[in-house]
């Protein structure tokens, strides 16, 4: 898959994020895969309870998780 395990939203809009493991000494960390601005995104539907499909200007984005609801 791509990697994804967080989908954070913000003011400015939403990002794709990955944890990224640290040297014992330093926390862990998020990586931003992808961001988004809420003018990408036409609309969101959500097909069944465990998935979210964005509909964006250049692309559709489907995510799946058990916390999707």
């Amino acid at each position: 898959g791509t990697g994804v395990q967080v989908l954070a939203v913000s003011h400015s809009g939403i990002k794709l994020l990955k944890t990224v493991k640290s040297s014992a000494a330093a926390p862990d960390y998020f990586r931003v895969l992808r961001p988004y601005t809420y003018a990408d995104i036409l609309f969101v539907t959500i097909p069944s309870e465990n998935m979210l499909e964005f509909n964006l200007t250049n692309e559709k984005l489907i995510l799946f998780s058990a916390k999707a609801l």
